[in-house]
């Protein structure tokens, strides 16, 4: 599809839906827009005041804001369907280690997801000392990623180039926060976040093997650190949500065993789209709450061990300047001793 001149195509659009929110409301009539200080006829409607059409600019201005929010969006799927060559896996590398969330055209993105979980399970079945089962875990958990990225990746296409058709030919329509195209597919959309398309049905149950063959009061201190930071709950089981490849391996490192995959958005970006993924160790069940998690990391950092700080800034790496300093403040704050700042 060529390219689009963005702010000439929103700038005729945004005429149209002046005129036809109004003809839709059957208010005015589409082939004409209120003079100031007229009192306007509609077909089988009598004479409309002048207050009533001041309402109906205010309504049709508000939707002119919306257009705005269309033209950004137009950028973002324009930027998402851009044509891309298969990335290498020193460029993956390279760019997982820089920015952690791999973010690009969809072309680019799903195959670089691939190449980083491809080099890694290898990585691993070459580092660790692994039995034969764990590496029949290994490959398979592999082989399910691989698997969920590829449905993922068509499904992520068809929803963003039929939402980019529906974009560009100012067919679609807004209800709440989502955007629909004739088709039925959607985007979510918000202000202040970015759009995101959800995808359906791309799941799957596999097994991590336990690599590190921790004892089980050293294992705990990682997975404390994870609850501290990032990790959730789901129905008692934690799960970790993520767009950071290397993330599904530390988490899962510390999270082993029985695992269910879902990929669940794709997210557009101002540089293309990213993937999130969610994942739910059903082999664990949550022992703390954030709050009791966070204090024991600070206990912990008490006595000198600092095993649950690592994971913890895992966890909180990359993230919002907000959501950093929330957690640090509230780790600091359980530091404090009744004499003053704890120490080491």
């Amino acid at each position: 599809m060529p390219p689009v001149g963005v702010e000439e195509l929103a700038e005729g659009r945004a005429r149209r839906l002046n005129l036809a929110v109004c003809a839709e409301a059957q208010m005015l009539p589409a082939a004409d827009a209120p003079r100031r200080g007229r009192r306007v006829r509609t077909a089988g409607r009598p004479l409309l005041p002048r207050a009533t059409v001041h309402r109906i600019n205010k309504t049709a201005l508000y939707n002119l804001d919306m257009e705005k929010f269309s033209v950004d969006e137009l950028r973002r799927l324009e930027l998402a369907l851009r044509p891309a060559e298969p990335p290498t896996v020193e460029e993956v590398l390279e760019y997982a280690s820089k920015y952690g969330v791999l973010r690009g055209p969809v072309d680019w993105v799903f195959p670089a997801w691939i190449a980083y979980v491809e080099y890694t399970t290898q990585r691993i079945a070459e580092t660790f000392q692994l039995t034969e089962e764990e590496r029949r875990q290994l490959f398979h958990f592999r082989d399910a990623m691989k698997r969920l990225l590829l449905e993922a990746w068509r499904q992520a296409k068809e929803k963003l180039a039929s939402i980019y058709k529906a974009v560009v030919d100012g067919t679609y329509r807004m209800e709440g926060n989502r955007l629909y195209a004739p088709d039925g597919t959607w985007m979510y959309v918000r202000e202040g976040f970015a759009p995101r398309i959800i995808i359906h049905g791309v799941t799957a149950k596999t097994r991590f093997p336990d690599i590190l063959k921790l004892p089980r009061e050293r294992l705990e201190l990682l997975q404390l650190g994870w609850r501290a930071s990032d990790e959730g709950e789901m129905r008692g089981r934690p799960y970790m949500g993520t767009a950071q490849p290397w993330q599904v391996f530390a988490w899962t490192a510390a999270r082993y065993g029985e695992l269910y995959i879902r990929i669940a958005s794709v997210i557009l970006t101002r540089e293309g789209v990213s993937v999130s993924i969610r994942i739910k160790a059903r082999g664990w069940r949550q022992r703390w709450s954030k709050d009791e998690a966070i204090d024991l990391v600070a206990s912990h950092l008490r006595r000198g061990e600092w095993t649950p700080v690592l994971t913890m800034w895992l966890g909180m790496e990359r993230q919002t300047e907000r959501r950093f300093y929330m957690v640090t403040t509230s780790l600091l704050l359980r530091l404090r001793s009744p004499g003053g700042w704890a120490t080491t």
